[in-house]
């Protein structure tokens, strides 16, 4: 495959670093249609990542056959994660600081918790369960808070 030989033709691509850190939401839904998934934790069996950089928010959802993305402006005075509490799920917020630089490649199966950890930016490789990740995100209370 050739190189690009005028990189400016090209969009560029979305740095999370660019304009200081993005604030993220983690959602944890507990309602879902993979009934493969009833032995998890009632209101824990799906999770997904919200990013906002200024007004536009990037939502990635991964599903068992698809992953979706939604990018949305929303007004400034829109309240994201409460919206999503007001829907019955149960949201995380917290800002990407790009402290994790370690460059390791774990293989993991893919599944909306390794999606959701790979954009935030943590390594656990024994976080499998929305559940397990809730416990490890509420453990980090200096840079996730519950969205009341």
């Amino acid at each position: 495959m050739r190189s690009p030989s005028n990189p400016s033709r090209y969009p560029r691509t979305l740095d999370m670093h660019d304009d200081g850190p993005a604030e993220i939401l983690v959602v944890f839904v507990g309602e879902t249609e993979c009934r493969c998934l009833h032995w998890l934790k009632q209101g824990f069996r799906h999770c997904f990542v919200a990013l906002r950089k200024g007004s536009r928010w990037t939502i990635c959802d991964s599903l068992k056959n698809r992953i979706e993305f939604l990018i949305v402006d929303l007004p400034s005075d829109f309240d994201l994660g409460c919206f999503y509490r007001s829907q019955g799920h149960t949201v995380v917020a917290g800002f990407d600081a790009g402290l994790n630089t370690d460059r390791s490649m774990i293989p993991e199966l893919l599944t909306c918790v390794t999606i959701t950890k790979r954009i935030i930016g943590i390594r656990s490789f024994w976080t499998l369960t929305p559940w397990q990740l809730f416990c490890l995100l509420n453990a980090m209370n200096n840079r996730w808070r519950l969205v009341e």
